[in-house]
């Protein structure tokens, strides 16, 4: 395969190469062979078409194109229809009919790759004279066909004026129109070559009375020429016909004049017609026909409406043809209705039971006008009852099916009912067609009359053949399926129909590559043409039955389609490249295969353009004698090559350009898409340092590249304008560089071009910087640098000089006052500034330095001196306290302002972690140079000792008192005080028993913890003492050298032993454990507690109730004697009795079987417990014998336990000879715990609503414990306002098993936001409440809050741009029409409150929103000023008129003054709505809040009292003016008067003038006069 290529591609090239080598006037012999191989590859080059495209028109009456003189332009395309690529010339030549015969004018050349198609355009100057003509010739370097390649034209040149009327909107023969103006137009179109203007002038002649015609005539309208290759288009010319003084019938005619200078006008008359001026017009509308059942009623509703100015009054006539309609309660006449006005002739109609369903009737109602004398008659039809039924109509019900071929089958759908119906449309195949597809279209039909036709299209898809055929796709030859379709009226049945489908007999070639897409590598765009080679592999397929034999192929490839990578672009790209396959042609047996080579060759004369090109690679067979009648379709394969985008940029370089320092300096500058794709650049400019570069545009959007409109050229530049200034010291003898960078769309740089200027000679100079600054001390100095800079481009010398007058401080110049300084350089210039010992610090003081070239100021700049101010607070206090922790103490603090000036100043102090301070008083205000002392106190509160408090004996700690200048927030003062912390030791212990009860003999050890709550670590020594060590044993407790660290825990271990053998019950002694530091400060720390003697104690247990198993409770007892009984050896019976129990929890709150059951065993096996009292007798026992008692307690099942649960069971322990008993307590502790929480709070997953939406508020809670909580466990939802909670606010929880999670639901809304809010932040919190207590239940956790966002409603921007573009747009056409039309003024300013209105939609907040109200309002003022202007002027004008005595049209000018206003204030004062009513109903729910609703009503009333305001004002202002004219007025006829009546030896009057101040005018009058 890959030598095939490269055969492939050396024919390619030589095919290419060898017409160079041919003479073209060699004869090209096609030879003639019998055999089925086809001929050479050839070049044939077509001349197909000749265009005239400059000034010209098609003569019909003398059958020649008619050519304007002066510049022309013809059009020829080419056509390559050879296989093989075509190079040569194509000439222009002209017969100009003088006698000189055919002229060469012009040659381009040309190169046509195979099938291309290309136009040349051909420039010339044509002169005036007929019989003249033009040849085209194609001379080629090698051409099959010549006969092609030349094309002749005559043509003749003249100048022709010449129009056509083609439309008119004039009224129709019959119309009556109103006495007023009505604006036509009439369609005129340019037939000639010259340009030309079109007149209409229309005339109206009166039918009686033989009146005076009457002519209108419309504007001119200039007409562009056009040519017979793009005619010119039709334009309207307007006419108004004016009608106000016009009745009765008239004759409409008129004439259109076509001009052209020193040509003949064409004029084109219109027909005439009859048209009526009248006040009567009526229009009678007519019902829609309709179907009614039989049985069955209507009424038909015909409407007369009076469209004319004056009442009138109609004749009424009915009929009908059937006789359904009921004429009995029809009027003959209607009452009189007014202008504007209209009425209705109501007609019942009774369709007979037994009317056929085909029958119709129609109802005709005429009515005549009593006013104008006219009639009119409209009709209406009734169908008795409806028939659904469709049919698909076909002129063969059998159609021919080719494999792989889609076939389209075209039907006619007629709606054959009696009633307009909607059809649904299917079809499918009535056996099992693997393979097959069929699509019908429509499938659903638009709404379709009685008899109404519309074309339904079938498309039907067959599989492909297979190779080895395939038998259940159907394809064998002469197979048939069956093809139905259903029509199904909506409402009604189907009409199922069939068409039988046959395949025919078919051989077809199937094509197919392993790849048939290619992306081009950028790298070779730029290297050479693009060249690639594509294999094919071809198999030829067939559905015959024994057939066997060869077939001839023909193959072809070419560029078939091509798609930018830009839309719109490269329509003529495919003719830049070519394509070709080998072989083109060869013979295959059926069942056969072979391999193909598809070449492609990419463009060579500039880059190819960036998108996807398709090339077809098509195979045709040629079936003859025994094949003939066999199918053989054309099959083709599609090759893609993508194209990438290359961006590239080039920049003009124009000349050096010379510019002026400081001065704008601008250039054009063209800039061209050097790429091979549209593009679009951004520009960027960088100049020398200093100066100032821009570039406009500073981009540029779709810049076609030379190849996206080839064959045409340009388009590809664009021209920027480079502006540049100089600075001002910049050299006149160095070229500089401006460089221009051209980026592409992704910000790459496509190229860097240098700009060459130059700068012309200059002088200036400068001081810099702008104004200096110098900062002194009292009594000190400091110099200033100014630079002196010259600004020009030359050297040139310069004076300084100081202009100052101030007291205490003095400026001296210490540099040279006459300096020189080279261009663009800058000198040094010293001024020493001193300051002297009263020189103020809240004083200004400022001098002038300025800069003079021969005596000339070029500038001038301030020098600021600013005195130092010497901020000094001073503070006199203890420097040093002691202090221990827990301590308070106030400091006494005197305060001095040593400082030069005044200062009001804020105390701080700045206290150490942990502590507090504050200061009284916390400012003040101090004057300067220490003359007062004002008193301060520092409270001060040592925190306790605890961890990291850092208090530890001989620890120091500082406190910072700082003073603060309020007015300049900068600290002028601070003192440390300094706190040493004295030792100090505390211990202390919770859980030190306060007595401690043991049985005699019973060891007891106790682990206490003790804390060492002072500041310092200690070495502790433990003594414990017993008052009765003989008696009590205590071991285990003394210790040495125990380690303690402040706030550490230790824990201590001691036990307790009652040793003696007679001790007594409620025998007591005290025990005191004393820690003592090794080296205390503060002494000895005491643990004291009493030992006490007893028969039984209190015991408490805890257990885990995890596993279900009864658990058991050991305690011991014992017989002591007491006080003063006798000390023998005898048993004694004792009672134990149970005095109650108490549950830690209350059962009722949990579900389940909680129930507990505890029994005794005492010596005698297990008694149960009850809640009762009960008296146990124990077993006798001798003295100082110690018993156990056991307790068994059988718990509920593990997860039933409550938190928490447990007993407290009380026993009373009673000595036969005693009265008061041994009372304890025996506790039992389950260790369960429940902890419900709220987890998450969260609206429809969401962390934003829309106002008044709802929403359902979902909270997930859990129980974190070991075991089910209590029930009737309550969640609570609390929203602020803003979320209205739509169901009960709180839910019960029945049950809570560990670790479940419970999800609630509330359903909530969103309440509707103030109509200037665009967003709300609305808190919601989720509790819970348990009725009782359960262990384990952190409250931390029982509540959750999350804020969401309620956010304003507004119309999606897909409709709300829209609806705002239309809404200026409205308000800028009518504020067009204002200056013409007060309807169109006020209407403004609606359609302008309306938008303002709409633009709060777009939720830009409350501040936007506030804006636009008042926007809308001065809107209003504005439009409400302008609108009283109209009638205003008028009504004063007409009462000035009746002032002057002459006619007046309004009687009473006040009263008509007072109707305008109050009807001008009544249409305006609506208007502020047009803004508030969007702003809160959009959305419909409007928030009723009392700010909301005050906004609103204050809003509107303000909207009122703006426009009552301007509507008064605007009154008083036409009132002064024309109060101010009738004034002038007087004082003019008084002046005329005088000058009219001159005295004999009059010479000058002065006249005193109204207007400024009072001056003479001096009236001149000879002495002839």
């Amino acid at each position: 395969m890959r030598n095939q290529t490269l055969i492939v591609f050396a024919m390619m090239l030589l095919s290419t190469l060898s017409p160079l080598g041919l003479d073209s006037t060699d004869s090209i012999e096609v030879p003639t062979t019998s055999s089925t191989t086809a001929r050479a590859p050839s070049t044939d080059v077509n001349i197909t078409q000749l265009e005239w495209i400059g000034p010209s028109y098609y003569c019909n009456p003398c059958v020649i194109d008619v050519l304007a003189p002066g510049l022309q332009q013809v059009r020829v395309t080419l056509e390559n229809e050879g296989l093989l690529y075509g190079s040569g010339a194509l000439s222009f030549h002209l017969d100009a009919g003088d006698g000189l015969g055919m002229q060469i004018l012009d040659t381009q050349s040309i190169g046509l790759a195979p099938g291309a198609v290309a136009q040349y355009v051909f420039e010339w100057t044509a002169t005036l004279g007929a019989n003249q003509e033009i040849q085209m010739y194609a001379g080629m370097v090698s051409d099959i066909d010549m006969s092609n390649n030349q094309l002749n034209q005559f043509f003749e040149v003249a100048e022709e004026n010449a129009g056509e009327v083609y439309s008119d909107t004039l009224p129709a023969d019959g119309t009556r129109l109103a006495q007023g103006n009505e604006v036509v137009a009439v369609g005129v179109r340019n037939a000639g070559n010259v340009e030309t203007e079109a007149t209409p002038v229309l005339t109206l002649t009166p039918i009686v009375g033989g009146g005076a015609p009457v002519t209108f005539v419309g504007a001119s309208l200039n007409l562009s020429t056009g040519s017979i290759a793009f005619p010119p288009s039709v334009e309207l010319a307007p006419i108004i016909i004016n009608a106000t003084l016009l009745t009765g019938d008239y004759i409409l005619s008129g004439d259109i004049y076509f001009n052209s200078s020193g040509l003949p006008s064409d004029v084109v008359s219109i027909t005439p017609r009859t048209v009526t001026f009248s006040p009567y017009r009526t229009t009678l509308i007519a019902p829609s026909d309709r179907p009614v059942e039989p049985g069955d009623s209507t009424t038909l509703t015909f409407m007369i409406q009076n469209i004319g100015e004056a009442p009138d009054r109609y004749n009424i006539t009915v009929t009908d043809v059937l006789g359904w309609a009921d004429l009995s309660g029809i009027p003959s006449q209607t009452e009189i209705v007014n202008a504007s006005s209209s009425t209705v002739v109501v007609v019942p109609v009774n369709v007979p039971l037994l009317a056929d369903r085909s029958l119709s009737d129609l109802i005709t109602v005429e009515i005549e006008s009593e006013g104008g004398e006219y009639f009119l008659d409209a009709s209406a039809s009734v169908m008795a009852g409806d028939l659904l039924l469709g049919e698909l109509n076909h002129s063969d019900w059998f159609e021919e099916i080719i494999p792989g071929t889609e076939v389209t089958i075209q039907y006619t759908l007629r709606n054959n009912g009696t009633s307009p119906a909607i059809f649904d449309l299917a079809a499918g195949f009535s056996q099992i067609a693997p393979g097959w597809e069929v699509e019908i279209h429509p499938a659903t039909t638009p709404y379709m009359t009685v008899g109404e036709e519309i074309i339904v299209n079938v498309i039907v898809q067959p599989p492909s053949l297979a190779l080895p055929f395939d038998p259940t796709t159907k394809l064998a030859e002469g197979n048939q399926l069956t093809l139905w379709t259903s029509v199904t009226p909506q409402g009604g049945g189907p009409n199922v129909q069939q068409t039988t489908l046959e395949v025919q007999r078919t051989i077809m070639v199937e094509l197919f590559a392993e790849q048939t897409e290619f992306e081009i590598e950028q790298g070779e765009l730029q290297s050479s043409p693009i060249a690639r080679f594509v294999d094919v592999e071809m198999e030829l397929r067939h559905n015959t039955v024994g057939l066997s034999t060869t077939v001839d192929i023909q193959l072809s490839a070419n560029p078939s389609d091509f798609t930018s990578s830009r839309p719109s672009n490269g329509p003529n790209e495919i003719l830049r490249w070519n394509s070709s396959v080998t072989p083109n042609q060869t013979s295959m047996d059926l069942g056969d295969s072979e391999s193909l080579v598809t070449a492609i060759l990419g463009p060579s004369d500039f880059l190819p353009l960036a998108g996807h090109l398709t090339i077809d690679v098509v195979a045709n067979l040629t079936l003859s004698g025994a094949l003939s009648g066999i199918e053989a379709p054309e099959s083709n394969i599609s090759i893609t090559l993508i194209i990438p985008e290359l961006t590239m940029a080039e920049v003009e370089t124009p000349p050096p350009t010379i510019v002026i320092p400081e001065i704008l300096s601008a250039i054009p500058l063209n800039i061209s898409n050097t790429g091979n794709h549209q593009s679009n650049f951004t520009f960027d400019v960088e100049g020398p340092e200093g100066w100032i570069t821009s570039i406009s545009p500073a981009s540029v959007s779709n810049l076609n590249s030379i190849v996206d409109a080839w064959p045409s050229v340009g388009g590809d530049n664009v021209t920027t304008t480079l502006s540049v200034t100089a600075p001002q010291n910049t050299r006149a003898d160095t070229p500089f560089d401006v460089m221009i960078t051209v980026m592409g769309e992704s910000g790459e740089v496509l190229t860097q071009t240098p700009i060459t200027y130059l700068v012309e000679e200059v002088i200036g100079g400068s001081l810099s910087p702008e104004y200096a600054v110098a900062v002194i001390p009292v009594n000190g100095n400091s110099s200033i640098a100014l630079e002196a800079n010259n600004t020009g481009n030359s050297l040139q010398t310069f004076s300084i000089a100081i202009e100052e007058s101030l007291d205490d401080i003095n400026l001296t110049m210490i540099s040279d006052p006459i300096i020189q300084i080279e261009p663009g350089e800058a000198s040094i210039v010293q001024i020493e500034v001193t300051s002297e010992q009263f020189a103020r610090a809240d004083e200004n003081h400022s001098a002038e330095v300025v800069l003079y070239h021969d005596g000339i100021e070029l500038d001038r700049i301030d020098v600021f001196i600013e005195m130092i101010p010497n901020h000094q607070i001073e503070f006199e206090h203890t420097s040093e306290y002691s202090v221990v922790p827990g301590m308070s103490l106030t400091i006494p603090v005197n305060v001095t302002n040593a400082g030069n000036l005044e200062e009001f100043i804020n105390f701080t102090t700045f206290p150490p972690a942990g502590w507090q301070s504050s200061v009284t008083p916390l400012n003040m205000t101090i004057d300067g140079e220490g003359v007062e002392v004002l008193p301060i106190l520092i409270d001060v509160i040592v925190p306790p000792m605890s961890e990291g408090a850092g208090l530890e004996p001989g620890s120091t700690h500082n406190l910072v008192l700082t003073a603060l200048n309020v007015s300049e927030s900068i600290q002028v003062g601070s003192s440390t005080i300094q706190f040493n912390v004295e030792p100090v030791f505390v211990l202390s212990s919770d859980d030190f028993p306060d007595v401690v009860e043991l049985l005699p003999g019973e060891r007891r050890t106790f682990d206490i913890e003790i804390s060492n709550d002072g500041n310092q670590d200690v070495i502790l020594d433990l003594v414990c003492e017993v008052d009765n060590p003989t008696r009590w044993d205590i071991s285990e407790c003394d210790a040495t050298n125990m380690t303690l660290d402040s706030g550490d825990v230790q824990t201590v271990s001691f036990s307790v032993e009652g040793v003696a053998s007679d001790h007594y019950n409620l025998e007591q002694s005290d025990l005191r454990l004393t820690f003592s530091p090794q080296d205390n400060h503060s002494g000895d720390a005491l643990l004291a507690t009493v030992l006490r003697v007893s028969r039984m104690h209190d015991e408490t247990f805890e257990i885990s109730g995890n596993d279900g198993t009864p658990e058991t409770f050991e305690f011991n007892w014992m017989h002591v004697q007491g006080v003063g009984q006798t000390a023998d050896s005898s048993p004694v019976v004792y009672e134990l009795e149970f005095v109650n129990s108490t549950r830690h929890v209350d059962e009722s709150f949990y579900t389940g079987d909680v129930n507990w059951s505890l029994a005794l065993d005492y010596g005698n096996g297990f008694m149960p417990l009850s809640s009762a009292p009960t008296t146990f007798t124990l077993n006798p026992t001798g003295p100082l014998q110690q018993k156990t008692m056991t307790i068994r307690a059988n718990l509920p099942e593990p997860f039933d336990i409550p938190p928490g649960d447990g007993w407290t069971l009380l026993f009373n322990l009673t000595h036969p000879e005693e009265s008061t008993p041994t009372q304890v307590s025996i506790d039992i502790r389950v260790n369960n715990w429940a902890d419900p929480k709220v987890v998450s709070i969260s609206i429809s997953d969401k962390s934003s609503v829309i106002e008044s939406t709802p929403n359902t508020l979902v909270a997930e809670i859990i129980n974190a414990g070991n075991t089910g909580a209590t029930t009737q466990i309550t969640a609570t939802l609390e929203c602020d306002r803003g979320i209205t909670i739509h169901d009960n606010a709180s839910q019960e929880i029945d049950s809570m098993e560990p670790n479940v999670v419970h999800r609630l639901e509330w359903g909530i809304q969103s309440d509707a936001l103030n109509w200037w809010t665009s967003a709300a932040e609305v808190p919601c919190t989720v509790s819970i409440e348990s009725p009782v207590h359960m262990e384990g239940d952190l409250e931390s956790n029982d509540a959750k809050s999350t804020s969401f966002e309620v956010q304003s409603w507004s119309l999606p921007l897909l409709i709300l741009i829209p609806i705002t573009f239309a809404l200026v747009s409205l308000s800028t056409q009518l504020l067009r029409r204002a200056p013409e039309d007060e309807r169109s003024l006020m209407l403004c300013a609606y359609s302008g409150a309306a938008m303002l209105g709409i633009a709060t939609q777009y939720n830009l907040g409350s501040y936007v929103n506030f804006t636009l109200a008042a926007i809308s309002l001065l809107w209003i003022a504005f439009i409400t000023a302008r609108t009283s202007a109209f009638e205003i002027p008028a009504i004063l004008s007409d009462r000035q008129n009746m002032q002057r005595g002459s006619d007046s049209i309004i009687e009473d000018h006040e009263a008509e003054m007072d109707r305008v206003l109050r009807q001008l204030a009544a249409k305006m004062a609506f208007a502020p709505l047009g803004f508030i009513l969007i702003a809160i109903i959009m959305p419909n729910d409007i928030s009723w809040s009392l700010a909301n609703i005050t906004s609103i009503l204050l809003y509107s009333v303000s909207g009122v009292l703006i426009v009552i305001y301007m509507i008064l004002r605007t009154r008083n202002i036409w009132l002064m003016i024309f109060d101010e004219l009738a004034s002038m007025e007087i004082e003019s006829q008084e002046l005329l008067v005088q000058l009219g009546n001159p005295s004999a030896d009059l010479r000058r009057i002065t006249v005193g003038q109204r207007w400024g101040e009072a001056h003479d005018v001096s009236v001149e009058v000879d002495a002839d006069v």
